[in-house]
C-alpha cells in the first residue's frame, strides 16, 4: 500500500520542506523568515531572566505574527490540533469574563495565549525535519547562555545549599537543565556532522552537574525518564550512528551521576519526596509536611469545585490560597480553566500522541523519518514529566519545545494525507 519509493523522491522532507511553499519568492522571504524566528527565539530564552525580557518577547511574537501573515498564513493546512487551541482560548477568555478577580485572571490569560502564539509560530514552520533540527538548535543555544553562567555562579541559596546562579531560582535553572539535556539528546539524533558526538555530550554533562546542583527533583525525574526511553530508541534502531558509544556514554554518565548524587542535597530530596506528597516518613528536607504538595492538590480540588467548567480564572490561585501556584500542570489548567479547558489541552496531547504512533504504521514515511518522530515523541514526553512538577504553559522554553512536536505531527500528517489521496484512505 505505501511503496518504499514514494518517500525516496520527497528529500524535502527531510531537509528542505520545498513541497510547502508556493513559490521561489515565497520560499525565500519564508527562510529568511525561519532565520528572524530561529534568532528571536534564542533571544527570547537567553534574556528570559534579564531586566529586558517582556520586551524581547513581546516585540518578536508582534513582528513573527505580522510576518507569518502577510506571507504564509494560506499556504497553511489548518488541523484539529489548529482549532482546538482556538477553542481553548475562547474558552480562556470566557474564564476571564467570569472570573471573580478579573484583572488578575486576563493578565494571566493573555501571558499564557502569547506563549501559544510562539507555539504556533513555530508549529507553522516545523515544516520539515530540517526545521525541527534548526529550531531545537536555537532553542539549545539560547538556553546555554543561561546555563552556562549558572553552573559556573557561585550564588547559592543560603537556606538549603541549592545552586540558583544566574537565573535566581533553583527550581527554573533545574528545568531549563533538564529540558536543555533532553534538546542534546535530540540533536545527537538529528545532527550529520560528526562534531555532534563532542558538542552535544558536552552540554549533556554540563546540564546534569547543573540539575545535582540544584537538586531540582522534577528535573532529575525529567532527565531519568527521558535517558531510558532514548537508550531504548538507540538500541533497537540501527539508523542511529554511532550507537555503542552513545551507550556507553549514557551508562558511564549514569554511574557518575549516581556516584555523586548519594549524600548529596538531590539526595536527600529525592528521599523525602514521600513527605513532600503529604506521607509521614520523618524528617523532611526542604518543605514541612503540612505543606505537602497533597495539601495543594487538596485546595486545588476545593477551588475547582466552585466553578467546575469555566474555572476561576488563570494565575488567580493565590487568591484562593497561601500558594502563588500550584507546581503541576494539569492543576493550573483544572483550576485555571475548569474541566473544559483541561480537557481542550490534553486532547492536543493525545490528538499529536496517536498521530506520531500512526506514523510508525506508515512503513514508507517511518523508514524515512523515524529520527524525527523519535524526537517529537522524546520531546512531548519530556513536557508531560516536567508538568508533573511544573506550570509548563507559564515557560517560555516548553511554549517552543511544544512548537516542535505540534509542528512536527503536522508535517508528518501532511504527507500521509498526500499518500492517502493517492490511495483513496481516510483522513489522519
Amino acid at each position: 500500500m505505501y511503496p518504499e519509493q514514494s518517500y525516496q523522491d520527497n528529500s524535502e522532507l527531510y531537509e528542505d520542506g520545498k513541497s510547502f511553499y508556493e513559490s521561489d519568492v515565497v520560499s525565500y522571504k519564508l527562510r529568511l523568515f525561519d532565520y528572524v524566528l530561529g534568532l528571536y527565539v534564542f533571544a527570547m530564552i537567553a534574556t528570559n531572566y534579564s531586566a529586558y525580557k517582556e520586551v524581547v518577547t513581546n516585540f518578536g511574537i508582534v513582528v513573527s505574527l505580522l510576518f507569518i501573515v502577510s506571507v504564509a498564513f494560506s499556504q497553511y493546512r489548518f488541523y484539529r490540533e489548529f482549532y482546538l487551541f482556538i477553542s481553548l482560548w475562547v474558552w480562556m477568555a470566557l474564564g476571564v469574563i467570569f472570573s471573580e478577580y478579573i484583572l488578575m485572571a486576563a493578565l494571566g490569560a493573555f501571558y499564557t495565549v502569547k506563549l501559544f502564539l510562539l507555539t504556533m509560530l513555530i508549529a507553522f514552520r516545523c515544516q520539515s525535519v530540517r526545521h525541527i533540527r534548526f529550531y531545537l538548535f536555537a532553542i539549545v543555544a539560547g538556553a546555554s547562555f543561561l546555563i552556562i553562567p549558572t553552573v559556573l555562579s557561585a550564588n547559592i541559596l543560603s537556606y538549603d545549599e541549592r545552586l540558583a546562579g544566574s537565573i535566581g531560582q533553583a527550581n527554573a535553572a533545574g528545568t531549563i537543565a533538564a529540558s536543555t539535556y533532553v534538546a542534546c539528546l535530540c540533536l545527537l539524533v538529528l545532527f550529520k556532522n560528526k562534531i555532534k558526538y563532542v558538542l552535544f555530550p558536552i552540554l549533556a554533562l554540563i546540564c546534569i552537574r547543573t540539575i545535582l546542583l540544584t537538586s531540582s527533583r522534577g528535573s532529575f525525574v525529567v532527565v531519568a525518564g527521558c535517558s531510558v526511553y532514548f537508550l531504548i530508541y538507540v538500541w533497537r534502531h540501527s539508523v542511529v550512528k554511532g550507537k555503542v558509544g552513545i551507550v556507553l556514554f549514557m551508562i558511564v554518565a549514569a554511574i557518575g551521576m549516581v556516584k555523586i548524587m548519594v549524600g548529596s542535597a538531590l539526595f536527600s530530596r529525592l528521599a523525602s519526596l514521600p513527605g513532600a506528597l503529604g506521607f509521614n516518613v520523618g524528617v523532611q528536607t526542604g518543605e514541612a509536611a503540612e505543606t505537602g504538595r497533597i495539601v495543594i492538590i487538596g485546595m486545588v480540588f476545593d477551588v475547582w469545585k466552585t466553578h467546575p467548567f469555566l474555572g476561576v480564572g488563570w494565575a488567580t490561585f493565590q487568591m484562593y490560597s497561601p500558594f502563588v501556584y500550584t507546581h503541576t500542570t494539569p492543576l493550573e489548567f483544572l483550576y485555571g480553566a475548569g474541566a473544559v479547558g483541561t480537557f481542550l489541552y490534553y486532547a492536543i496531547v493525545l490528538s499529536i500522541w496517536i498521530l506520531l504512533s500512526k506514523v510508525k504504521k506508515h512503513g514508507a514515511l517511518y523508514s524515512y523519518a523515524s529520527d524525527a518522530v523519535f524526537v517529537c515523541r522524546l520531546i512531548l514526553i519530556m513536557q508531560l514529566l516536567a508538568g508533573i512538577s511544573l506550570p509548563t504553559q507559564y515557560s517560555k522554553v516548553y511554549a517552543a519545545f511544544m512548537g516542535i512536536w505540534l509542528g512536527g505531527g503536522w508535517c508528518f500528517r501532511t504527507y500521509m494525507l498526500s499518500d492517502n489521496d493517492d490511495t483513496g484512505q481516510s483522513e489522519v
